[in-house]
């Protein structure tokens, strides 16, 4: 199949982490046959490309001047925007340009599939509606909640529901919760299904270090406030015995954490990003990874982290915050362990447990490497290739004169 992706951002050369999950699904998707091209925005340091190895093609469009087109990337366009919400000038030259750079892309395509509901979704209903071509939405977390933080949210969630053929969720939590707002005579017309993003193949396939005698601590992910890697630091702090605590992952907030860390005295080694064969070396380097992610009052929640995935497919011993679709992975000392996400307290007591019961904390970490060996991107890559099928059955079935 020929699938065209549109996304509010991929890997870029100046932001080579970004959405670093969406690059291993496209890949397992190219590895499974299928052609896929990529329409996703310039780095504020590019100007526009396009890239084609084997089955992938990469078109990047440039939406302003190179320097100004701060819309996307960094902390994503959620906290891009509420950190300086002057940036939305760039939001309607930013859709229209990405409309135009997929349009083409999209007349050629079996199916496209937009990655967020804002703006992707937005500028696929409107290809859709001009095209015909079957359109998934995948819907993660911010984009959800970016929309529902701004006046008229909810009739444009309406207007891309009803033009796509199939929403797509990376949790259950976030379906239930996405129609639970867009209320029930929407959602009865809405057909969806729920697959997570995936891991890389070869975190499951490289052989796993084993565990030290004394268990080391690390973060992976964006150095963002969702993240909580500010409460992390304060629970090493207060426990007073962490040998030293790794953070792998870059975001504007990075900064204000080295200084927090310094002022509360932990010894902690922020390394930056790490991708492919140092990403293993790093997750392997660390027994215990903590993800004290925050829910927030206004609803703001995680989705489901890939670096979590990928912590658990390397046989770590997981520590998470159960907001958003953690727990639908995560079973409290079985695979990993659960704290209260409003609570800093209780991830202090969840850490001091698991490190102060280190032998039985490894069996847990040992039984997370089953969990996440489900999670590989070529697997999940099939689900998605199913509901392709699915939409292309059901266009083909409208097409057919009675």
């Amino acid at each position: 199949m020929r699938v065209a992706v549109v996304s509010s951002s991929y890997p870029t050369a100046a932001e080579p982490v970004a959405s670093l999950f969406l690059q291993d699904w496209v890949t397992a998707l190219t590895s499974r046959g299928h052609e896929v091209t990529v329409v996703a925005p310039c780095d504020r340091h590019a100007r526009d490309t396009l890239q084609q190895t084997g089955r992938l093609t990469v078109s990047l469009f440039q939406y302003a001047p190179p320097r100004s087109q701060t819309l996307a990337y960094g902390a994503g366009m959620f906290d891009n925007v509420r950190r300086n919400p002057f940036r939305l000038w760039q939001l309607p030259r930013f859709l229209r340009t990405q409309y135009h750079h997929a349009f083409g892309h999209a007349q050629r395509a079996d199916v496209l599939h937009a990655h967020w509901l804002f703006p992707a979704g937005l500028v696929g209903a409107f290809i859709k509606r001009r095209t015909g071509v079957p359109l998934i939405v995948s819907i993660h977390s911010t984009d959800f909640h970016l929309l529902r933080s701004v006046p008229g949210g909810r009739g444009i969630a309406r207007a891309i529901a009803r033009e796509a053929d199939r929403l797509h969720f990376v949790t259950e939590y976030h379906r239930s919760r996405f129609f639970e707002w867009l209320g029930e005579r929407d959602a009865a017309h809405v057909s969806s299904y729920v697959v997570p993003m995936g891991v890389h193949d070869s975190l499951t396939e490289a052989p796993a270090h084993g565990f030290g005698a004394e268990p080391r601590i690390g973060f992976i992910g964006r150095l963002v406030p969702i993240k909580g890697v500010d409460r992390l630091l304060q629970a090493c702090a207060q426990l007073g015995r962490i040998a030293g605590l790794r953070v792998a992952g870059t975001g504007p907030a990075r900064d204000s954490l080295v200084r927090l860390a310094r002022s509360l005295r932990v010894d902690a080694q922020f390394i930056g990003s790490v991708r492919g064969p140092a990403k293993i070396r790093f997750l392997d380097s660390c027994d215990v990874l903590v993800f004290p992610s925050r829910h927030y009052a206004s609803g703001r929640s995680e989705g489901l982290p890939v670096t979590l995935l990928e912590a658990l497919a390397r046989g770590r011993v997981v520590i998470a915050s159960d907001s958003g679709g953690i727990p639908e992975v995560i079973r409290h000392e079985q695979n990993g362990y659960l704290f209260a996400a409003q609570s800093t307290r209780e991830l202090r007591s969840v850490l001091g447990r698991v490190l102060g019961s280190w032998d039985s904390a490894t069996r847990v970490g040992f039984a997370a490497s089953r969990t996440g060996r489900c999670f590989t991107a070529s697997s999940l890559a099939q689900c998605h290739e199913d509901e392709y099928r699915m939409v292309l059955g059901n266009s083909a079935q409208r097409m057919i004169p009675a």
